[in-house]
């Protein structure tokens, strides 16, 4: 939605280069995906607060997976870093 006839403002926000993030194909406890998840939100948190966004009630957010090798990736892999509450499909989980 567009105010004052501009469009809304836009951020750049990078979690920290080589932090562990979780896939699909991991098969974790879950305390251990509960530590992995919390570090994930706080790196999170951390760069939000640096790179100065302010509070919103509701926000768009685009994920970008950038590898620092040449490999390739399975794109399908890595939503549960991305996802956060959401499941595949756009459903949302109760809680």
């Amino acid at each position: 939605m567009w105010i004052n006839n501009r469009p809304p403002p836009d951020w750049t926000v990078e979690l920290p280069v080589g932090m562990k993030l979780l896939n699909s194909n991991q098969r974790l406890h879950r305390m251990a995906r509960s530590k992995l998840t919390r570090a994930i939100r706080e790196a999170g948190q951390e760069a939000v607060q640096d790179a100065g966004v302010p509070h919103m009630e509701r926000a768009y957010i685009i994920g970008e997976l950038r590898p620092v090798d040449r490999r390739r990736r399975d794109q399908g892999n890595w939503y549960p870093s991305e996802s956060g509450r959401r499941r595949p499909g756009g459903r949302r989980r109760a809680g």
